[in-house]
């Protein structure tokens, strides 16, 4: 799977109204298993958001 593969993935749960919000994203967060698949993983931040518009507050995440 590339990069670009990842990204159609998370516009495909968009268009199926799972608005979620990781809150952490980063390097650390996206592994690449044996046959080149890549998985979010550390999901202790995600908040399922009401609508795409929300707005999430607060500390979260990775400090930086």
């Amino acid at each position: 799977m590339t990069w670009g593969q990842f990204i159609e993935g998370l516009t495909y749960l968009r268009e199926l109204g799972v608005a979620l919000a990781h809150l952490d994203i980063e390097p650390g967060n996206i592994v690449q298993t044996d046959n080149v698949r890549l998985h979010v993983i550390d999901f202790g931040t995600v908040v399922r958001l009401g609508s795409e518009d929300e707005i999430v507050e607060g500390v979260c995440g990775t400090r930086g």
